[in-house]
C-alpha cells in the first residue's frame, strides 16, 4: 500500500512541476520569466554573421548536454546490473490490477521512463542547438525579397532556440525526478519525502522566485 501511495505522489509532484514550469515562463517577475526575456533578447542581438560569441555559447550548451547524456548512459548500465534479479520478485503492485507487474518491475519501468525522457530532451536540445549554430550565423536578409520573409527567418531562429532551451530545461527537471525515483529502492517513505522536497525546491527556488526591487546601499 505504501509503495502505491509513494508512486502516485511522485507522479502528481512531477505533473505539478511541469505545469508550474510552463506557467512561470509566462510570468515577467519570476526567474523563469526574466530568463526567457533575456534569452529572447540574446537571440535578436546575436543574429550577426560575424558574431562568434553566440556560436561559442551554443557549443557550450552542446558540451553540457553531451556530459549529461554520457552520465545517463553510464547510469543506465549501472541500473541494468542493479536490477539483474528483478524478475525473481513477486511482490504485488497496484493491488494486482496488472498481475505481471511487481514492485521491482514498476521501479525499473519508472526509472527507465525518466532516463529515456532525459535522454530524449538532451538529444533534442543538441539537435536544435546544432541547427541554431548555422541559423544564427546567417544573415536573415540573405535571399530575402520582402520584409515578411525577413521576419519569418528571424522567427525561425528564435523558435529553434526556444525549443532547444525548453528541451534542456525539461531534461534537467527530469534528472531531479530520476534521483527521486532511485530513492524508491531505499524505501517508499524516502521516495515520498524526496518527491515533495524536490517539487517545492524547483517551484519555489527556480520557477516562482520573485525578483524584488532593492535600493542601493
Amino acid at each position: 500500500m505504501l509503495d502505491e501511495i509513494a508512486f502516485f505522489i511522485l507522479i502528481l509532484c512531477y505533473i505539478i512541476s511541469i505545469i508550474m514550469l510552463y506557467y512561470s515562463l509566462n510570468k515577467e517577475k519570476t526567474r523563469k520569466g526574466v530568463r526567457r526575456r533575456i534569452l529572447k533578447n540574446w537571440v535578436f542581438n546575436n543574429i550577426d554573421l560575424k558574431n562568434m560569441n553566440a556560436v561559442q555559447a551554443i557549443r557550450n550548451l552542446i558540451i553540457v548536454n553531451n556530459a549529461f547524456i554520457s552520465a545517463l548512459l553510464v547510469l543506465t548500465g549501472l541500473l541494468i546490473g542493479l536490477f539483474s534479479n528483478i524478475f525473481t520478485d513477486n511482490t504485488i503492485f497496484l493491488w494486482g490490477i496488472i498481475p505481471s507487474v511487481s514492485i521491482k518491475i514498476a521501479q525499473i519501468i519508472l526509472v527507465g521512463f525518466f532516463v529515456m525522457f532525459c535522454l530524449f530532451n538532451f538529444i533534442n536540445s543538441n539537435r536544435m542547438a546544432a541547427n541554431l549554430s548555422f541559423l544564427i550565423t546567417t544573415d536573415p536578409e540573405t535571399d530575402v525579397v520582402d520584409k515578411e520573409q525577413k521576419e519569418q527567418n528571424i522567427l525561425l531562429i528564435r523558435d529553434t532556440f526556444r525549443i532547444s532551451q525548453r528541451s534542456w530545461m525539461l531534461g534537467i527537471r527530469g534528472i531531479f525526478y530520476l534521483v527521486a525515483t532511485i530513492t524508491w529502492l531505499i524505501h517508499p517513505v524516502v521516495l515520498i519525502v524526496s518527491s515533495v522536497i524536490i517539487t517545492l525546491y524547483v517551484i519555489l527556488a527556480h520557477d516562482f522566485s520573485i525578483f524584488e526591487k532593492r535600493l542601493p546601499g
